[in-house]
């Protein structure tokens, strides 16, 4: 299965279940189940949210350009423009952990599951000698 379709199953659960939960509580009008059901929301909006502009590919282009390819956008930056990438929990050591690109104008997450990140890491040092990367 490719990484951007075992990335979309979690997704399909939580819309999934969200369903359940408002066919389960729609004819309650507790107010425990009206919050609970904007909490769930929410979470599956942030959940949601955060997974379309995940970078879920990096294309390293010969011209030194850089390209994060996420579902909602694309993202395609100069290596010199490239100012720092670090881990977001500051190591690798959590397997859920994803890297902070930051660039001039903003940052790229990148999930640290990505196949091709040590191989970005290494010509990222190549291409911008000066940029900060994770040790």
């Amino acid at each position: 299965m490719s990484p951007s379709r075992a990335g979309a199953i979690p997704l399909v659960l939580l819309l999934i279940m969200s369903a359940l939960v408002v066919w389960r509580f729609h004819d309650q009008s507790d107010a425990f189940d009206v919050y609970f059901i904007v909490a769930w929301f929410a979470l599956i909006v942030f959940v949601v949210g955060s997974q379309l502009v995940m970078t879920r590919e990096v294309i390293v282009h010969a011209d030194d350009e850089i390209e994060f390819v996420g579902w909602a956008k694309r993202v395609r930056v100069q290596a010199r423009e490239i100012r720092s990438a670090r881990w977001l929990l500051g190591y690798q050591a959590v397997r859920s952990s994803c890297l902070v690109v930051n660039h001039d104008t903003g940052r790229v997450y990148l999930p640290s599951e990505i196949r091709n990140l040590q191989e970005f890491l290494s010509d990222l040092g190549k291409a911008n000698p000066s940029v900060r990367l994770p040790r």
